[in-house]
């Protein structure tokens, strides 16, 4: 967020480059939040060698280091949610090897699957386990409904980097996979209900387009996802999606330079309508 173009939102606390823990391979690349069992909300911010906690309400204006837990290095994509007092943690980065030392059991660090990690008491949160099943790395992720939805995962047979669904709400700790899709490549995702909206990435178009955009997809049954309907959006690098409260409109936003948020009323699923486009500053990018 630049500082000249808030609108009504005070800063009244932060992490930026003038602190001491941001330098070259502490970058922080994502923010996730929850209140936990003690009534307390907590941020967590994305490294690109870990993760950190910060109590955020006992004093906003000066957050709290809790608890930094490391994770596998070199991540310049780190993504995070929460489920249940559980944290899901998932890393990307390129594919250049890391050094020896780095590597654990002869294994790279950024290929060690997801981890997940127990925040019942915050101050002392720990790495409960991994998720490795066919799964060394992955770009995003999104929590509806007790399933995890994985984006773009790097695993060992498939070059296409399907999307895999996980159960959760059976034993957190232990996430069981129920469902792989791999009709098209899933950037990032939106659940609500038993309704999806994937953003496919500019480099998988459509069959039959020379674009890619939004598919709607129906995840009723996790085994056998189908397609609704889909979004054509030309020339823009379908970046991610989020749903209205209401439910009837859909924010797509772009990953390029001008490539703005766009807004589509989706009351029918199978025929959504776009209806306005807003455009960020010159230079700027609407990630997420």
């Amino acid at each position: 967020m630049t500082r000249e173009r808030r609108h009504n939102i005070d800063v009244i606390a932060g992490r930026d480059d003038d602190d001491e823990y941001y330098v070259a391979d502490n970058a922080y690349n994502d923010i996730w939040g929850f209140k936990g069992l003690d009534e307390i909300e907590y941020a967590i911010i994305g490294r690109a060698n870990g993760i950190e906690i910060f109590d955020i309400s006992t004093n906003p204006e000066s957050p709290e280091l809790k608890k930094t837990i490391d994770g596998p290095t070199g991540a310049s994509v780190r993504d995070i949610k929460i489920y249940n007092y559980y944290a899901y943690v998932v890393y990307d980065g390129d594919d250049t090897p890391s050094s020896p030392e780095l590597k654990v059991n002869d294994q790279d660090p950024q290929d060690q699957g997801m981890q997940i990690v127990d925040l019942r008491d915050p101050s002392n949160a720990y790495v409960v386990g991994r998720y490795t099943a066919d799964f060394r790395r992955c770009h995003n992720i999104f929590i509806s409904g007790g399933y995890l939805y994985a984006c773009l995962v790097s695993n060992n047979n498939d070059a296409r980097k399907p999307m895999h669904i996980l159960e959760l709400h059976r034993t957190p700790y232990l996430p069981r996979l129920v469902g792989i899709y791999n009709d098209m490549v899933v950037h990032d995702i939106y659940v609500r209900g038993n309704i999806a909206y994937a953003a496919v990435p500019e480099d998988y178009r459509f069959p039959g387009h020379n674009s890619s955009g939004v598919m709607i997809l129906d995840v009723s049954d996790k085994s056998n996802i189908r397609e609704i309907g889909k979004i054509i959006i030309p020339e823009d690098y379908t970046h991610n999606t989020c749903l209205s409260e209401d439910g009837n409109y859909l924010f797509v936003t772009n990953e390029i330079i001008g490539g703005g948020l766009r807004i589509y009323n989706v009351r029918n699923l199978s025929f959504p309508c776009f209806v306005k486009k807003h455009t960020a500053g010159s230079g700027l990018v609407i990630h997420n």
